[in-house]
């Protein structure tokens, strides 16, 4: 079996498994009228330690995990509370982001994530320096993580503040675009 078809029958496993819970869920509505319907509980489908990884070559690209994630079927998203993504460089090195939520938008096939809007205190960890902002969006096509707002950088040598930031992750290239005012800490001696 290759490559291609090994995702074809895990992507229908999940359908499948995916299905079998709404089913479940619709019998078990039709056997206790005091239960909500998925719908009504804010998604077409709810999941509980959510979690999707994308591999390439054998090789992790990138993986996000969640403690519950809602999936809206007309929309193509999951929506995805307390997430943690990982993105994973060829050096072998992980860009971390972790927060309070996040929106991911499936493709036209529900097998690929086209974007990840990541909003709420969200922190991000590259090598030894720590961003915080508010929100962050992930594109898979161009491999970038980006967003208008105000963003911290800091390591232990030095503090940056700026408004708006782009990250090209293959590169670990971290662009400031306005107001940036950076601080170095003193060497003592």
């Amino acid at each position: 079996m290759n490559r291609n078809q090994a995702r074809f029958v895990i992507g229908l496993v999940v359908v499948c498994v995916l299905g079998g819970l709404g089913m479940g869920l619709w019998h078990q509505r039709q056997d206790d009228q005091e239960l909500p319907t998925v719908a009504s509980s804010g998604g077409d489908q709810r999941m509980q330690n959510f979690r999707r990884v994308k591999m390439r070559d054998g090789k992790k690209i990138w993986e996000i995990a969640a403690t519950q994630a809602r999936f809206f079927e007309d929309s193509r998203e999951l929506l995805v509370d307390s997430p943690t993504m990982s993105l994973y460089l060829d050096s072998g090195e992980v860009i971390a982001l972790r927060c309070r939520e996040g929106r991911v938008t499936l493709g036209e096939g529900m097998q690929e994530v086209v974007r990840m809007k990541l909003s709420g205190d969200l922190e991000m960890r590259i090598g030894e320096f720590s961003l915080k902002t508010q929100t962050a969006l992930y594109d898979s096509a161009q491999n970038t993580v980006s967003a208008p707002d105000v963003v911290h950088v800091a390591s232990q040598d030095l503090s940056v503040e700026a408004r708006g930031y782009r990250i090209v992750v293959d590169e670990k290239r971290v662009t400031l675009h306005a107001e940036v005012h950076t601080t170095l800490a003193r060497e003592e001696g």
